[in-house]
């Protein structure tokens, strides 16, 4: 392994160059894939990536993850047909034992793309019902009429 640290301009837009070519390159391989986004502790991210390792094993998936390290976001994209209801039950329980793995390391089921309605299965994960609660209350305080973000919790 090796840890790059761009110093000058050109350094940066190399190592951003190569970032920017992961998500194509990714998709060149196969369409069909889980799209999630974690976040550990920068201190936990080998232990994250180890544990996906073992799942890739355990699950026979190929399970790239790349993301931020700087700040502990990782996006996790296991290669499933989601085309198919028994890969995308196999993705949801793939997605619960991720989702529970950063949560006992410190971080959370979402970084910059949000919970949404694809991760609301997920948020008893990491909010008991007391806080669910309260952010709905927050919520309803800026937006009694329900107009900003229709249908969602928060």
């Amino acid at each position: 392994l090796e840890v790059s640290i761009a110093r000058e301009k050109a350094e940066q837009e190399e190592l951003w160059r190569a970032r920017r070519a992961v998500s194509p390159a990714l998709r060149a391989i196969s369409r069909y894939r889980m799209n999630e986004d974690i976040v550990v502790p920068r201190t936990k991210i080998a232990d994250l990536l180890g544990y996906c390792s073992q799942l890739a094993e355990q699950h026979e998936l190929v399970i790239p993850t790349y993301g931020h390290a700087g700040d502990g976001e990782l996006h996790i994209r296991p290669y499933l047909d989601l085309r198919h209801v028994e890969e995308r039950q196999r993705m949801r329980q793939l997605a619960e034992e991720v989702f529970a793995l950063a949560w006992s390391l410190g971080g959370t089921i979402s970084g910059e793309h949000g919970v949404g309605s694809k991760r609301l299965a997920y948020l008893p994960l990491v909010m008991d019902d007391t806080v669910i609660d309260l952010q709905r209350r927050i919520k309803a305080a800026f937006d009694p009429n329900g107009i900003l973000n229709p249908g969602k919790i928060f």
